[in-house]
């Protein structure tokens, strides 16, 4: 059982057409007496049984994900469910294309930990506003249409990318997990993670176990 909405040309010279998110997901377009028109699947019980089993398992993850990673960027690991819950729901009603994965990502949580010093006293408000210029500055770059240019970086700068974040991320919980209690001074943002790191593991008298 399918519903149809027709769909606008974003401009009169371009293929390119505009559905409204929340009706297009998971959507078949076609082309029906010269009109872009999407077919939007009817919810039934079919699919309802696989739409639940698949978002708890979803949340299973998301939820320990999230507030690892909030503690990772030094916050109440209760904003990690709060960016966890917002982000999916805007991202399903406006993302591009439902292939989009839309969850919470290590490296946003280590660019905020970064900046944390530079947030002031009130790290709410702080937090707020730096998310709102990331907001801004993807927003921007998509107008443009710059995420284009990602098809430029190599696999190999991508795995680089990564395994790098999760060294980081590896060094700078050492000191929680053993529970350090001695004090390294060091300087740098990363750094003084992976030297701080170095330093706790090379003193295991200070470790409490």
């Amino acid at each position: 059982m399918y519903n149809e909405q027709v769909c606008w040309p974003w401009r009169s010279t371009t293929s390119v057409y505009f559905c409204p998110r929340i009706l297009s997901q998971f959507s078949i377009a076609r082309v029906n007496g010269g009109r872009r028109v999407v077919e939007v699947p009817t919810p039934n019980k079919k699919t309802a049984v696989g739409d639940l089993t698949g978002g708890l398992s979803v949340a299973m993850v998301s939820i320990p994900e999230g507030m690892a990673y909030a503690l990772i960027a030094g916050v109440d690991p209760i904003y990690g469910l709060y960016a966890g819950m917002l982000t999916v729901i805007v991202g399903s009603l406006f993302a591009s294309t439902k292939l989009m994965v839309i969850t919470l990502t290590n490296a946003i949580a280590l660019i905020v930990a970064d900046n944390l010093g530079f947030l002031g006293d009130d790290l709410a408000r702080g937090i707020a506003t730096l998310t709102l210029l990331i907001g801004l500055i993807q927003f921007l770059m998509g107008s443009l249409k710059l995420g284009s240019l990602v098809r430029f970086i190599s696999n190999e700068v991508m795995a680089g990318f990564i395994a790098a974040v999760a060294t980081i991320i590896i060094f700078g919980q050492i000191e929680e997990l053993v529970g350090y209690q001695g004090h390294v001074d060091v300087s740098g943002p990363v750094s003084g993670r992976i030297i701080e790191g170095i330093v706790i593991l090379g003193t295991p008298w200070e470790w409490d176990l």
